[in-house]
């Protein structure tokens, strides 16, 4: 049968010269965000495929990293070519290649069982904080608060600031009933941008090593010249 790769799941982008860990989301529609610290790997719905009646999947991502001559988050975009196989719930591996340099690399990501977590915007409660952001030294918070209705656990909003005296603010919904998937919109120096985020708890498994519950939150505007990308823990 045809497998699938929706889901959360954890693992890494290794080239030549680089090794990026990341937490991947992968929704239903096959939008994809792959959410690492000061990088991510993204594509819009359908941007993840996988053959019928086979387990070999494939899709094109754009990689947001950031540039060092701003302070507001400006980011380029270098795209790639992905694929490989998967197993459903479980794992999956393959390659990737970038489509100006043709250099390429290894990914492989293990399924992590939060996806199958009800989702409840009051489980990502709290103030949420990621060091060396865009720079060392720098220090981001982003707080989210669910809505005060009690028997609204879909929506909330989310803002927050950074050392750099950046600010941010915009609403963050559950994706999808059935899975732990977020929606997430940012309002940032009069930009939009949205994107995914999603959390996991404590585990530790294949050489990952999550020490306490992270949330992974990924966006970018229309014109992919901006990003944030975190995995953030809530503040003690």
């Amino acid at each position: 049968p045809t497998q699938e790769i929706p889901g959360v799941w954890l693992g890494y982008f290794i080239g030549e010269d680089t090794s990026n860990f990341a937490v991947g989301i992968i929704t239903e529609d096959h939008e994809a965000r792959f959410v690492g610290s000061n990088i991510q790997y993204a594509g819009p719905e359908r941007a993840l495929g996988v053959t019928a009646n086979s387990s070999v999947f494939y899709g094109n991502l754009g990689e947001y990293s950031w540039t060092e001559s701003a302070s507001d988050y400006n980011a380029t975009v270098r795209s790639l070519e992905i694929g490989g196989w998967v197993a459903t719930r479980a794992l999956f591996w393959g390659t990737y290649r970038y489509n100006d340099t043709q250099e390429t690399g290894a990914i492989y990501f293990y399924y992590n069982t939060t996806y199958e977590v009800s989702p409840n915007v009051r489980n990502l409660a709290g103030d949420w904080v990621a060091g060396d952001v865009f720079e060392e030294g720098n220090t981001l918070t982003l707080t989210v608060i669910p809505d005060p209705d009690i028997e609204n656990t879909t929506s909330g909003t989310i803002s927050g600031g950074d050392g750099l005296g950046n600010s941010f603010n915009g609403d963050i919904v559950i994706h999808y009933r059935a899975e732990n998937v977020y929606d997430v919109t940012l309002s940032f120096n009069g930009d939009e941008l949205t994107g995914l985020a999603t959390y996991v708890l404590e585990m530790t498994t294949e050489g990952i090593d999550i020490s306490k519950k992270t949330l992974a939150l990924g966006v970018s505007n229309a014109d992919l010249t901006r990003m944030i990308s975190v995995l953030s823990t809530l503040g003690d």
